[in-house]
């Protein structure tokens, strides 16, 4: 069982690698990745400097399809209540309107990400 934890950086992943759908992750988008992060720290969970430098690699770096599906299939694990599904539904619409552009690859990427959350195993 995924505590808020694992939750929250296979979330945060995840997002990074929606972002870098379209070849590049905008500061927008990078602004927004922290912003869902601060919120989710509301669940008493605080990252550690090393998990911020985690998550710093991905940003840095393009996240190819197969490391995306790798993330996704991660979250999928972690999720655990309908609750939780559906706030990660939302933290990735959010992602993907932050940067005021979304482009048909990323809202492709988007849409595949969004239907396996929605298709992932709780309970």
């Amino acid at each position: 069982m995924a505590d808020n934890r694992t939750r929250m950086l296979s979330l945060a992943k995840v997002l990074i690698a929606a972002a870098w759908a379209d070849g590049e992750i905008t500061t927008d988008e990078q602004n927004c990745l922290k912003d869902i992060i601060f919120h989710l720290s509301d669940t008493g969970v605080q990252l550690s400097a090393q998990e911020w430098e985690m998550l710093e690699m991905y940003i840095e770096a393009p996240i190819g399809a197969d490391e995306r599906a790798r993330l996704v299939a991660d979250l999928q694990k972690a999720i655990q209540t309908p609750a939780e599904r559906q706030y990660v539904l939302q933290a990735l619409q959010q992602m993907a309107l932050s940067d005021g552009v979304s482009g048909e690859e990323e809202q492709q990427v988007t849409n595949e990400i969004a239907q396996a959350v929605q298709e992932s195993d709780i309970g």
